[in-house]
């Protein structure tokens, strides 16, 4: 018994955060399976809005509450804190109103609400292992945008890696048909979405960027989700004629998207942001490559989807382009 407790004492405290990395990972996978059986039932905007809504009333909560204890610091006096103490902290307050605020709440139109709608509409068109696939080449897209947008370093493995992750995407998108075949049916536009999805969040993460170092990810990502929610929310009120369809909504789909906004954005916005911390950015970053791993799986055992060769190739090869992409930023 005692050497079995020496044994415990002796795992390293990253091991334990490797492992939520990695539950991290599968939970983000299992949005693909869990919003294609979303919108079989619910419309894609109504679940847009509520997944990101469920997500935002929790954060909101929690920035709130961290924004007050700041602001109670900035505003000591004669405490004991140094002036330069009393500076860094006032320097992280984010008031709602002020014109950074307002910039973040407009890139949440592009973040929160773009992205999503175009999630839900791109997973009902096309299959949950390709949403799982496309939607995570942000660092393929990022990799060619932030050396233009905002003047990142463009390294030789990082253009390795985005030339073998626009191959993969070729082989994803179009199933390896490069015919006329292509062109019938909703695959290839739901694809295409997918892709606009993952390049509409690669916009808002880069022009997000200064913000989120300068306040944090937690007080960003709640406003940017608010201004986002109230789009889809306004967008879906227009273009469906009310609320009236939420009045068919199903048990099954409460649960789901209880599931997709409070454990699988919120819960694992915290577990991702406090392994950062811990193991590392590079390191923790590198565990999406699982993303599309655990999602191609969940599909085909929930959902019974059947990906062709050449997907599970080009899958295969967005998985190495993320990887070199990713450590590239270390090694650059």
């Amino acid at each position: 018994m005692l050497e079995q407790n020496s044994r415990s004492a002796n795992i390293h405290p990253s091991v334990f955060w490797y492992i939520g990395l990695v539950v991290v990972m599968i939970i983000w996978g299992s949005m693909y399976p869990a919003g294609k059986q979303l919108v079989s039932d619910l419309h894609p905007l109504w679940s847009a809005f509520f997944r990101f809504f469920l997500a935002f009333v929790p954060l909101s909560i929690i920035s709130l509450i961290r924004y007050r204890r700041l602001r109670q610091s900035s505003r000591l006096e004669g405490s004991g804190s140094t002036q330069i103490e009393n500076r860094a902290a006032s320097a992280t307050v984010l008031p709602l109103f002020s014109p950074d605020s307002v910039k973040i709440m407009a890139f949440g139109l592009l973040g929160t609400g773009v992205f999503s709608i175009l999630f839900f509409y791109g997973i009902k068109l096309a299959t949950a292992v390709n949403g799982s696939v496309l939607v995570n080449t942000q660092p393929i897209f990022a990799t060619l945008l932030a050396p233009i947008l905002i003047g990142e370093r463009f390294t030789p493995l990082r253009l390795f890696g985005t030339v073998l992750g626009v191959v993969g995407m070729a082989l994803v998108v179009t199933g390896g048909i490069f015919s006329s075949a292509l062109f019938e049916g909703d695959l290839l536009a739901g694809n295409i979405i997918l892709l606009a999805a993952s390049l509409s969040l690669t916009l808002f993460s880069i022009f997000a960027k200064k913000f989120i170092n300068r306040y944090g990810s937690l007080r960003v990502t709640a406003i940017s989700m608010g201004s986002g929610s109230l789009l889809i929310f306004i967008v879906a009120a227009i273009v469906l004629g009310g609320v009236g369809d939420l009045a068919k909504i199903h048990l099954q789909d409460i649960w789901i998207l209880l599931y997709m906004g409070v454990v699988g954005t919120a819960l694992t916005f915290f577990l991702f942001n406090a392994a950062l911390t811990r193991v590392g950015v590079i390191r923790a970053t590198a565990f999406k490559v699982l993303v599309p791993v655990s999602g191609t799986i969940l599909a085909t055992l929930l959902l019974g989807e059947e990906p062709s060769i050449a997907i599970l190739v080009g899958i295969v090869i967005v998985i190495a382009s993320i990887f070199f992409v990713q450590t590239s930023k270390e090694r650059g």
